[in-house]
């Protein structure tokens, strides 16, 4: 019998915050999603938490207050395969450095 497997959310996550200003910082979190929900469900979490004008990070030795005006681009790893839906684009990185002269 072959058993299909779903994509959990992984239990540890590492958030890393690039703001404006160049520089960024990286968080170790636990998942803010209990295992048992849906993928609809972990989707909103994130996104919830996203849509904030401040994001709180607690951590156990300090809470950290980030401006989300301030933050370019959250990078999550490792991935997380169970965002999927509306709004989410899956593909492959590629970078392409152009140069222009004027």
């Amino acid at each position: 019998m072959i058993h299909s497997q779903k994509p959990i959310m992984p239990e540890d996550l590492s958030m890393t915050f690039h703001f404006v200003n160049g520089q960024s910082r990286t968080f170790d979190i636990s998942s803010p999603v209990e295992p048992d929900i849906t993928r609809s469900d972990n989707r909103q979490v994130i996104r919830r938490f996203l849509k904030e004008n401040w994001w709180v990070i607690q951590t156990a030795e300090r809470t950290v207050f980030i401006n989300a005006a301030n933050v370019l681009m959250v990078e999550v790893n490792p991935p997380m395969p169970t965002l999927e839906g509306e709004g989410i684009l899956h593909t492959e990185l590629t970078t392409h450095n152009r140069s222009r002269d004027f």
